[in-house]
């Protein structure tokens, strides 16, 4: 099986290589979601991997792996939010790809809508990957 850290880290570097990605979020700002800093800077990107499973598809030992980014904004209203979801759907959904050793297919994207995270002052929005990885 392929760990949470590779899958995560491969996930991060093939967002900053992708150039609508990084119009819209500065590469620097897409980070893993266990990133604590004091300084924040918006709008960003968290990736997290939730939990992994092995599986046995057409004879392939596959990883399933669920992928949730997390997109961050300040702004007044939730358009940024949204924006930068829509393109981050749009340049992942149903394509595959290899990156750092890790090879992609089969995306499938749920989005939860922007929503007002008060305590912090923002809007959020997550990107609920269904991934296979080998």
């Amino acid at each position: 099986m392929i760990s949470s850290l590779k899958v995560q880290r491969a996930t991060i570097a093939w967002m900053k290589a992708r150039a609508a990605v990084v119009a819209s979020v500065p590469a620097n700002e897409i980070r893993e979601s266990e990133w604590q800093g004091n300084v924040f800077v918006y709008p960003n990107l968290r990736v997290k991997v939730l939990d992994l499973s092995n599986t046995l598809r057409n004879r392939c030992n596959v990883t399933d792996a669920p992928i949730d980014i997390i997109v961050n904004s300040n702004q007044p209203s939730s358009l940024e939010v949204e924006t930068i979801a829509d393109t981050i759907i749009t340049e992942m959904e149903g394509r595959s790809f290899s990156q750092s050793g890790v090879r992609f297919t089969s995306i499938i994207a749920k989005q939860t809508p922007a929503f007002r995270v008060e305590s912090e002052g923002i809007w959020r929005s997550i990107i609920h990957l269904q991934v296979i990885v080998n």
